[in-house]
């Protein structure tokens, strides 16, 4: 039977123990038998509400809600937020500090998004709201017209669908132009753009591994991106600035990586990583774990921490209680759990938000603009906008 998160570590205020070279953390929890986020932590203090949940219109298209991705598409002010289903991909856009009604762009699924300028060389280019790419059947280009609607671009084959966090747009080539990477199970494969809104063919980078999920990000400070990639375990690909990627570096420590997140964990300007490990990943695990890495600018991924989280299913990162260190947030099967991290990027208190609903991809949004961020959770049926109370 499943135990809520409240009670993952119930009672345990603080310990460090030694398993195969990687710490074993327990948090302090929040103590308020899942009923929220304002219990009492273990050693007795009060717990505020860290965010409140209320509901968003649901796309207008039916399907369930699956991805979430964040970006600048409709010309506002802030950030408009993409929700990607089996069934379309619908638009809210930023009004202030709140989303406005969903409009639906593409008709076609998109279970996985990205967001991005694409037209690089057009002298607007570099100003004008960002372009889609959207994965169901087919990976296809939604090009924006600059006041909110979009026209049909390239449609690209798809040998093997892509799930929710697996379609990644970065600059690759290190030609300046958006290039677009994804996973197939086994294989991280690489588009690199033209810069007029189309990709070139595939090039494909074989991971042992396997490749559900894609987090890019420079890990060595050369000024390339770098990818890794989390399927049976995680990888690392560096780039070898010449649009290709050296040798695929297994990471240490995790098994069963199946989504990972790049961060700064401890404040050093080193980018490091989470993610959620476990056997065989899914809602239904019980023994599910928060993996940590830390890099050290140089293209190296320690493993540094394994925190549990059962029924973790995916990890992303926002600063949320606003003390300036990272917090590291997963959807789980009924609930939301933050989990709050010190100065040196180590778990210090968890937080249970309870959802009546199975959250699937949660993204951090800053809607004012004011640094307080907001937290958008795709839930099937359901979708989610979490804020300070």
């Amino acid at each position: 039977m499943r135990q809520l998160g409240s009670s993952i570590l119930l009672g345990v205020t603080m310990m460090v123990a030694c398993v195969q070279g990687t710490e074993v953390i327990a948090v302090a929890a929040d103590d308020d038998g899942g009923g929220g986020a304002g219990g009492e932590s273990s050693a007795g203090g009060g717990l505020p509400p860290l965010l409140l949940p209320s509901l968003l219109d649901a796309p207008p298209c039916g399907g369930a809600a699956d991805e979430v991705a964040i970006g600048q598409v409709a010309g506002s002010a802030g950030p408009d937020v993409l929700v990607g289903g089996d069934g379309c991909v619908a638009l809210y856009t930023a009004e202030g500090t709140a989303l406005g009604a969903p409009i639906s762009v593409a008709s076609s699924s998109g279970v996985a998004l990205a967001i991005g300028r694409l037209h690089t060389t057009s002298p607007e280019g570099g100003t004008a709201p960002g372009d889609i790419v959207r994965a169901g059947d087919t990976l296809a280009v939604l090009v924006n017209d600059g006041a909110g609607s979009f026209s049909q671009g390239q449609v690209l084959p798809l040998a093997v669908p892509v799930i929710p966090g697996g379609l990644q747009l970065a600059d690759l080539g290190s030609d300046g132009a958006l290039d677009l990477a994804y996973g197939d199970m086994t294989r991280v494969i690489v588009r690199y753009g033209v810069g007029d809104g189309t990709f070139g063919d595939e090039h494909f980078f074989t991971v042992a591994g396997g490749a559900r999920q894609l987090a890019v990000g420079d890990l060595n400070d050369d000024g390339f991106n770098d990818i890794v990639a989390a399927g049976e375990g995680a990888t690392l690909l560096l780039a070898d600035g010449q649009g290709a990627f050296h040798s695929p570096q297994p990471l240490a420590g995790g098994d069963h990586v199946g989504t990972v997140t790049l961060l700064d964990l401890n404040g050093d300007g080193c980018l490091d990583a989470a993610g959620v490990e476990g056997s065989p990943l899914g809602p239904s695990l019980g023994s599910a774990r928060i993996m940590t890495w830390v890099g050290d600018c140089e293209g190296h991924l320690d493993a540094s921490a394994s925190v549990a989280a059962p029924f973790a299913m995916g990890v992303t990162a926002g600063d949320f209680d606003l003390d300036g260190h990272p917090d590291l947030v997963v959807p789980r099967a009924d609930d939301i759990l933050v989990l709050t991290l010190d100065s040196d990027g180590a778990p210090s208190t968890e937080h249970v938000i309870p959802l009546d609903a199975t959250p699937r991809r949660a993204q951090a949004i800053d809607l004012g603009g004011d640094g307080r961020l907001e937290l958008v959770v795709a839930a099937g049926e359901r979708l989610f906008l979490l804020r300070a109370p």
